[in-house]
């Protein structure tokens, strides 16, 4: 039996989703617990504490804290995700993705610099340090003048305009224009 898990999304929007499927399917609006069994993907019933259901496609929206164990179990799987496991599991850890990213695109060849813990990044004009794996606009501070590290950092300079993604499923793209309060 086919049985679609959907995950992150908000009830009304997993609701519409689930009513147009023909085959069951199951939402949870956090993690659920998983397990995967010898190539099986089962989801944990929802009000119950051990028992499973089988899983055959997956629709994951959301970043979580802790996802990375999650978004790995699905790569392990290699069942039908959208988005594809593997490509989050990738992208997760943002300052890997970036390294990956930037073997890519056309618009890497800005300079960027790395400190290290306690190191003192030096600059002459309007910077942005990020550190750590949490995306999100978190663990990134502007600085035009000296500024030590706490952990490993990249730097880049800081460029004024807006943030906008692409997402690809197929041949269709989508732009998507990242909106906030502050510069973040």
């Amino acid at each position: 039996m086919s049985r679609t898990l959907f995950v992150g999304l908000d009830r009304p929007e997993s609701d519409d989703l689930r009513s147009r499927l023909s085959n069951p399917s199951v939402a949870y609006a956090v993690l659920p617990n998983i397990r995967l069994d010898r190539g099986v993907l089962l989801v944990e019933r929802s009000g119950t504490i051990g028992q499973f259901l089988p899983v055959t496609k997956v629709i994951y929206h959301g970043i979580f804290e802790n996802d990375f164990d999650f978004i790995t179990a699905l790569a392990l799987w290699a069942g039908p995700c959208l988005p594809d496991a593997v490509g989050m599991m990738r992208c997760r850890l943002r300052l890997p993705c970036l390294a990956d990213s930037l073997r890519v695109t056309r618009f890497g060849s800005m300079p960027r610099g790395w400190v290290d813990r306690e190191q003192i990044a030096r600059v002459d004009r309007l910077s942005v340090a990020k550190w750590g794996n949490w995306h999100c606009g978190e663990n990134k501070e502007q600085f035009a003048s000296d500024w030590t590290a706490s952990e490993p950092t990249v730097i880049e300079e800081f460029i004024e305009g807006e943030a906008v993604r692409i997402m690809l499923i197929g041949e269709r793209a989508w732009q998507i224009a990242l909106t906030g309060e502050n510069w973040r």
